[in-house]
């Protein structure tokens, strides 16, 4: 077989296992969800790792929200910022939870932040609760302090 062919053919098999490894499916009130992975320059000069949600609605992607696996948030001379958040089913809800990291830990910032989504039977996405909790607090509230 030609050299050309071979590497046309593998490089076409780990494009496309690329792209299906940063899109995943999953139900929730029999409505279909997927998710895709890119990574997008910041400020900071370095990746970001973001993963929209789309509802497929009559075989077409509909943008539902975004959030960041990994973000870097900066910083200045005296700390460094950057946020990991990840995505969680229960039933009929989508969970966002946030997790602000630092270097220091000087900083009085929102440590923690969960945003939960109701997902109605028709589709419909919807922001239900918002909670904070400070850096070194066990208390969650409902207002970013």
């Amino acid at each position: 077989m030609n050299i050309k062919i071979l590497l046309s053919i593998t490089l076409f098999l780990t494009a496309t296992c690329m792209i299906s490894a940063q899109a995943k499916t999953f139900k929730i009130n029999a409505q279909s969800f997927i998710t895709q992975s890119k990574k997008i320059g910041n400020e900071w000069n370095t990746q970001d790792e973001i993963r929209e949600l789309y509802i497929l609605k009559k075989g077409k992607q509909q943008y539902v929200l975004a959030y960041y696996p990994y973000k870097d948030e900066g910083g200045d001379c005296n700390n460094l910022f950057w946020t990991k958040e990840w995505l969680t089913v229960k039933t009929n809800t989508i969970i966002i939870t946030t997790r602000h990291f630092q270097k220091t830990g000087r900083d009085p910032i929102t440590e923690w932040e969960r945003k939960t989504f109701t997902v109605s039977r028709n589709g419909e996405v919807e922001l239900t609760e918002q909670l904070y909790k400070k850096y070194g607090s066990k208390e969650w509230t409902t207002e970013e302090r």
